[in-house]
């Protein structure tokens, strides 16, 4: 007969393994290079990547077999649902319909996949949203190129050796085309780690969502924010969006331990609670890695509530005074 303490100490050891595959994950992306997850245009002819309805990906980015990794990681994830330490919930969707009956929701997550069993339970929760816009941000982690903002007007497939579809994930092209003022990169949209590592879990969602992937510097000028926000409102009213996901793909302290990084985290935590605007767009990453993204966010909505605190040394039980990152989860709302 198993004893009843049992039970807790399966889940504990399940909850390391996952995070000891993430682990994995991140060292063998960093020690094989950026060459292996290099972007191949999909040609016309390769019929079986290709919906017979739309050309749109034709003009898709393949990435190749070595980011079947992250899927399986993800899988693996969601499979197996591993217990999480101190889940939280969000709230119900009714109230955030605005007087025009567009309902817009936000939420700030990881790109971190050490916290993958975080953001995959915030996506469980998100599921029966069903949006049909998910804006997606994220920091220009490689600093190219080198321009305020900048987004993609082409889809993207993940695949296996084969060239079976891993993943597919609908950009909302019609951005760029309506708004020309932004450039476009898909390619090195496609090394973007803050983008890709998010695509997985909106894929699994099954929305009939656009995506619209958006890569900010990790500041630019306040006229430059206004004019952004201006033009995904009149981008959503042209286009008849009615329900809205923005998500704000954001690790917070970095390269600190774990102690140093809850004072830095504590600081944050006020800024944003009394949106000070000017110390967020000023703070290095000591704080956060995108205070440009967190910034428009929080001038979108007006009540941000913290659902989850976490640091890489709690999740992976490593030393407090090993570097890490730290990881706050919030939920926005009008």
């Amino acid at each position: 007969m198993k004893s009843p303490h049992e039970s807790p100490k399966s889940n504990k050891t399940m909850h390391k393994r996952f995070v000891a595959l993430c682990m994995v994950l991140m060292l063998a992306i960093a020690f094989t290079g950026s060459e292996h997850f290099r972007p191949t245009s999909i040609s016309p002819t390769t019929s079986a990547l290709v919906p017979s309805k739309s050309n749109f990906y034709e003009k898709a980015i393949l990435l190749p077999a070595d980011s079947r990794a992250l899927i399986d990681t993800i899988e693996n994830a969601q499979a197996s649902n591993p217990p999480i330490q101190n889940p939280f919930s969000i709230p119900a969707y009714d109230e955030l319909a605005s007087s025009t009956g567009v309902r817009h929701l936000g939420i700030v997550l990881p790109h971190h996949l050490v916290a993958i069993v975080q953001i995959q339970f915030a996506y469980s929760q998100l599921k029966a949203y069903n949006p049909d816009l998910v804006i997606l941000m994220s920091p220009n982690h490689q600093r190219k190129p080198s321009v305020p903002i900048y987004t993609s007007d082409q889809g993207l497939l993940v695949c296996d050796a084969t060239g079976k579809e891993i993943s597919r994930t609908h950009f909302a092209e019609h951005f760029a085309t309506d708004f020309p003022r932004y450039s476009t990169n898909s390619r090195d949209m496609s090394f973007e780690h803050g983008i890709g590592h998010h695509l997985p879990f909106i894929a699994a969602q099954n929305w009939s969502a656009d995506v619209l992937p958006l890569v900010l510097a990790r500041n630019f000028d306040s006229s430059a924010e206004v004019q952004l926000l201006k033009d995904l409102e009149q981008f959503i009213a042209n286009r008849k969006y009615q329900r809205i996901l923005w998500i704000g793909s954001i690790d917070f302290s970095h390269y600190l331990p774990a102690t140093l990084a809850n004072v830095h985290d504590k600081e944050t935590i006020s800024w944003i609670a009394s949106r000070q605007f000017n110390k967020i767009r000023q703070s290095s990453e000591a704080h956060l890695d995108a205070p440009a993204v967190l910034s428009l966010l929080l001038k979108q909505f007006s009540r941000a509530s913290l659902l989850w605190q976490g640091n890489s040394a709690d999740v992976m039980g490593s030393g407090f005074s090993l570097p890490g990152t730290s990881y706050l989860i919030y939920y926005l709302s009008p």
